[in-house]
C-alpha cells in the first residue's frame, strides 16, 4: 500500500501534527513485525477520514485518536504481527530444584562474541573510506536499527535531503555491502 504523502500534507496542513502518529507508533511498535506497513495504514486512514468529511478540523488529538484506533484494530486482528514470537524475558527455564532462571539465547555462530577490532577490520575491508552518510548507516545497523525508513529519517535530519533519496541509497548500500561481504566469506 502506497501512501500519497502530498495528499497527507494537504489534509494535515501542519507537519508537527504527525508527531502524534509517531508517538502512537512508538507505543505499539513492539506488537508488529514491520512497523512501516502499520504507519502506511495509519496515514491512509487519516487521508480517507479527512476526505470523507467525518472530521471538520484536523488536530493532533484527532490524529492521535485515529492512529490509536487503527493500531488497536491491527493488533486485535493480528495484522502485521508475529503471533508465534515471544520475548526472551517471557521464556523462563525451570531448574530441577524448583528455581527459575531467565532464558539467555545460545550464540551458535559466535556472532555475539565478535570483538570490536574484528568488526573494525571487516568494516575497513568493506569500506576503506566511508563517507558520513555510510558511517551513520553502519552505526545504526550496529545499534540494531533495521528499518530503512527510520535510518533515512535520521539521515534527513542530520544531513538534509529527501527521505526517498536516502531510502534508495540505503537499499543500494545494503546490496553493495552484501556483495562485498559475500566476496570475503567465499
Amino acid at each position: 500500500m502506497k501512501v500519497n504523502y502530498e495528499k497527507l500534507l494537504e489534509v494535515v496542513k501542519d507537519i508537527n501534527i504527525l508527531n502524534s502518529v509517531e508517538e502512537v507508533l512508538r507505543d505499539v511498535s513492539h506488537h508488529f513485525v514491520d512497523i512501516t506497513k502499520v504507519e502506511e495504514r495509519i496515514y491512509s486512514r487519516i487521508i480517507r477520514v479527512a476526505e470523507s468529511g467525518v472530521i471538520k478540523r484536523v488536530t493532533a488529538n484527532t490524529i492521535r485518536s485515529l492512529a490509536a484506533k487503527e493500531a488497536s484494530y491491527l493488533i486485535e486482528n493480528n495484522r502485521y504481527t508475529d503471533v508465534d514470537s515471544s520475548r526472551f524475558s517471557e521464556l523462563d527455564l525451570n531448574a530441577d530444584d524448583g528455581s527459575t532462571e531467565n532464558y539467555e539465547p545460545v550464540d551458535d555462530k559466535g556472532l555475539l562474541g565478535t570483538e570490536s577490532m574484528e568488526l573494525q577490520d571487516i568494516l575497513s575491508t568493506i569500506l576503506p573510506n566511508p563517507d558520513r552518510r555510510r558511517s551513520i548507516i553502519i552505526s545504526e545497523w550496529l545499534g540494531g536499527e533495521t528499518n530503512d525508513r527510520d535510518i533515512a529519517r535520521l539521515l534527513t535530519d542530520k544531513l538534509g535531503g529527501k527521505l526517498k533519496t536516502h531510502t534508495t541509497f540505503i537499499s543500494r548500500f545494503k546490496l553493495e555491502c552484501r556483495d562485498k561481504l559475500g566476496g570475503l566469506m567465499s
